[in-house]
């Protein structure tokens, strides 16, 4: 009978992303019989299990044969499936040795469910392919976010306008001996004013620039 088990979980690495929920882990331990350390095979299976010892949803155990476990210690790759929200569970890994299953389980490393706990529907950036349990956010497309009480309010423009009525004068129409008189929308021409100034009218002029700072482009993706 396996008097001893001492189990250690490693993080392998699985996604694009380190903060991405991974889909394995290498589970690593070692294991004892009588206190000696083991130097043999041993059929394996692992069950992922909440607090209780209840089967998480979503999850199947997983059977591994013929691990091979030298001077106690063993390893194995497990699945872990990114689109079960762990983040609802506090998840645990039984683990069974020909059979015999060891006590206690086994708690799940606190900082890789840290990162499988992100909420359905977050944004983040990314400079590269959104990785599984996400897609592109293609509302974002050459647009900044910007804050707001509720989702999905949009404005602003990529322009704005400036327009420039000419006046040499300063004085405006008001004056009959206005060197210039502004008239919105007027063709230019002249005439002689009663006191033998020249008057001129002239057109509005409206200019257009940007509104954009410098940017650098990424891709935004979405929780699923």
């Amino acid at each position: 009978m396996i008097k001893t088990a001492v189990i250690t979980i490693i993080v392998g690495v699985a996604s694009s992303l380190a903060w991405a929920t991974p889909s394995q882990i290498t589970f690593q331990g070692t294991l004892k019989q009588d206190g000696v350390p083991v130097n043999t095979t041993k059929n394996m299976q692992f069950n992922f299990v909440d607090g209780s010892g209840a089967t998480i949803p979503g999850t199947s155990p997983v059977s591994v044969a013929n691990v091979q476990v030298t001077n106690g210690l063993f390893a194995v790759q497990l699945p872990l499936d990114p689109s079960i929200p762990w983040e609802q569970y506090t998840p645990f890994i039984q683990v069974l040795v020909e059979g015999q299953t060891l006590s206690p389980n086994q708690p799940l490393n606190a900082n890789l469910f840290a990162v499988a706990a992100i909420p359905q529907g977050m944004i983040m950036m990314s400079t590269s392919t959104c990785p599984a349990g996400w897609t592109r956010f293609s509302a974002l497309d050459n647009a900044f976010p910007m804050g707001g009480a509720s989702y999905g309010a949009t404005g602003g423009s990529a322009t704005h306008s400036h327009t420039l009525v000419e006046d040499p004068s300063g004085q405006g129409a008001g004056s009959p001996n206005a060197v210039g008189v502004n008239t919105p929308g007027g063709q230019l021409g002249s005439y002689q004013g009663g006191s033998g100034f020249t008057v001129y009218t002239t057109k509005d002029v409206t200019t257009s620039a940007s509104n954009l700072p410098p940017y650098l482009t990424m891709i935004y993706c979405q929780k699923l």
